[in-house]
């Protein structure tokens, strides 16, 4: 699963689950599907609790997160 930190609230998303292909293609920060105004729902898809970015808990690498 690739997971990558939202731009804008900075939480940790799957690029499966959002615009983040096409946000890269067309050269604009990521968001997650929560930040994202071109999401239909409005909201969080609710696949996996949002969960924010902690450096203590993760790491980047090659734009993508791990987790320690």
């Amino acid at each position: 699963m690739s997971i990558f930190v939202c731009s804008k609230c900075k939480c940790l998303e799957n690029t499966a689950l959002c615009n983040y292909w096409s946000d890269l293609i067309d050269k604009n920060k990521p968001l997650c599907s929560d930040c994202d105004s071109r999401n239909k729902n409005k909201k969080w898809h609710g696949r996996f609790p949002k969960q924010k970015f902690d450096k203590k808990k993760h790491k980047i690498v090659d734009r993508f997160v791990e987790y320690l």
